[in-house]
């Protein structure tokens, strides 16, 4: 719930907007210390006890939050989360996938995945309306009552993960002998497809992100109640969570094809945004544009995982697939510094720079034909 307000509530803390981007930073630099031997620990640790390390860090997170008041203790509840989203990274992704593997339905695993992450917005449908309503007046005990209902949150997902069943990880005695992170880094390393793909989703993520970062405060400024923005983050859940069931439920899904199309919707709105909101910046049509980009790229993300997935073997999946967030945190920390910077000039600015970064994704980093092999 704290997401629908957390710029505001990071600035109610006595943060600055450029500190709030320095702590997207902060983010990326752990990740970049932790995702990758994080998922070498869910290879060989194992799946399951690497998620319940991640939910007990985001319980630290949230903790810390409710009496966090500088940014040295901002620093360390997102350096909390950070760990966690390392942990989580790739495993959960190499679970559903290895599960599906397991029960021999492999053919069904882009089916799987979507349904796995469309269920991660199916609560977000409500929250962050909820939220807003709890919040409207960015007062303190709101944020921790804020709080309070995600540390409950943490809770349930805590008993959930000590219940999960592990999936056999399909091991290969040579591979194996080579060495999981060395034979996952060579795969990145060794092929351009993969890097390709890697880096089209990043900078649309990044894109959608730097616009996400200010959006509130952004909104809040012209006069629109922290309840319509709520309602706008309930929109973007309720259609990204349609979209990625209609997707992914089909009997057969061209993956390239559809990323390359959302990539291309997901550019287009965001010029358009970036356009009103300097000939005519209307803060409601920019609100409803805002929803339209934003509810588009997270359907992209089952199947982007689909592909790492077909492009990666079983044993070594969760290192392979969070190499590919940790190229995203690279990418992160130069292009959110020069956000930071821009977002001090001007907001008008920091639009144009995503829309430039998804222009970018679109016309030199499109998704090849043959990105999933014919066999994996």
């Amino acid at each position: 719930m704290l997401n629908v307000v957390s710029t505001l509530f990071f600035i109610h803390r006595g943060l600055t907007i450029e500190q709030v981007f320095y702590l997207a930073i902060a983010f990326s630099v752990v990740n970049i210390a932790l995702e990758v031997p994080s998922s070498y620990l869910a290879d060989r640790w194992g799946r399951k006890k690497t998620i319940v390390l991640a939910i007990t860090l985001l319980a630290l997170e949230k903790v810390i939050y409710f009496t966090a008041d500088s940014y040295t203790a901002m620093l360390f509840a997102l350096g909390s989360y950070a760990a966690a989203f390392a942990l989580f990274t790739g495993t959960d992704d190499a679970l559903v996938y290895d599960t599906t593997r397991e029960l021999g339905e492999e053919n069904q695993s882009v089916k799987e995945l979507g349904r796995y992450y469309s269920a991660q917005r199916f609560a977000k449908i409500v929250t962050p309306l909820v939220g807003a309503l709890i919040a409207q007046h960015l007062l303190d005990w709101q944020f921790n009552i804020i709080i309070a209902i995600d540390l409950f949150a943490v809770a349930i997902a805590l008993y959930s993960a000590f219940k999960l069943v592990e999936p056999y990880h399909h091991m290969d005695a040579f591979k194996q002998k080579q060495g999981i992170l060395v034979d996952a880094f060579n795969l990145v390393r060794t092929d351009p497809v993969l890097i390709r793909t890697i880096i089209s989703r990043t900078l649309i993520f990044i894109a959608s992100f730097l616009v996400w970062r200010v959006h509130q405060l952004y909104f809040v400024d012209r006069g629109v109640l922290i309840v319509f923005v709520g309602i706008g983050m309930c929109l973007i859940q309720s259609i990204a969570f349609w979209l990625t069931r209609r997707l992914t439920e089909r009997k057969s899904v061209a993956v390239v094809k559809e990323i390359n199309r959302l990539n291309l919707w997901f550019t287009v709105f965001l010029i358009v945004f970036v356009v009103v909101s300097v000939i005519a910046p209307n803060p409601w049509f920019l609100l409803l544009l805002f929803v339209m980009f934003n509810s588009v790229e997270p359907v992209r993300w089952p199947l982007y995982s689909e592909l790492y997935n077909k492009r990666s073997f079983s044993f070594n999946r969760a290192t392979t697939l969070s190499l590919s967030n940790l190229i995203k945190c690279f990418f992160d920390i130069p292009l959110l510094f020069f956000g930071a910077w821009l977002v001090s000039q001007e907001s008008v600015y920091l639009f144009a720079f995503a829309a430039l970064l998804a222009i970018i994704s679109v016309v030199l980093f499109r998704v090849p034909r043959h990105a999933i092999p014919a066999t994996t």
